[in-house]
């Protein structure tokens, strides 16, 4: 199975990069495409760094978490303004109702854009 996140036999005039995966905040990546590593920022702040670079940073990204940890809090996804996604990279914040950063149980990310 390919895992550099190019799709199999793709003809159009650019190809596409995709990348995906799911991952707890102990950095532990539980399954993935094209997911090179997953890195802890500290409380609520999780980085997909990627295994192919997109072609440029104008990528598609976004995320969705599971339920703060013990709590069974909701959790709210952004993608960091702090740390914007570069081509390889993108990173999330996680916050609760209340806006303050918090470890869900797992996150969930997607980015998809033109790649080389």
């Amino acid at each position: 199975m390919p895992s550099r996140g190019i799709l199999p036999g793709d003809q159009s005039p650019f190809r596409l990069t995709i990348g995906w995966g799911k991952a707890d905040m102990a950095a532990s990546l539980f399954e993935g495409w094209n997911v090179l590593s997953i890195t802890d920022g500290g409380a609520g702040i999780i980085t997909f760094t990627w295994d192919r670079d997109f072609a440029a940073a104008t990528y598609f990204v976004t995320a969705i978490a599971q339920a703060e940890q013990g709590t069974g809090t909701a959790a709210g996804v952004a993608v960091s303004s702090n740390t914007p996604p570069t081509v390889g990279a993108a990173t999330f914040r996680v916050v609760e109702a209340a806006g303050n950063l918090v470890d869900p149980n797992n996150v969930f990310a997607f980015a998809i854009g033109k790649g080389y």
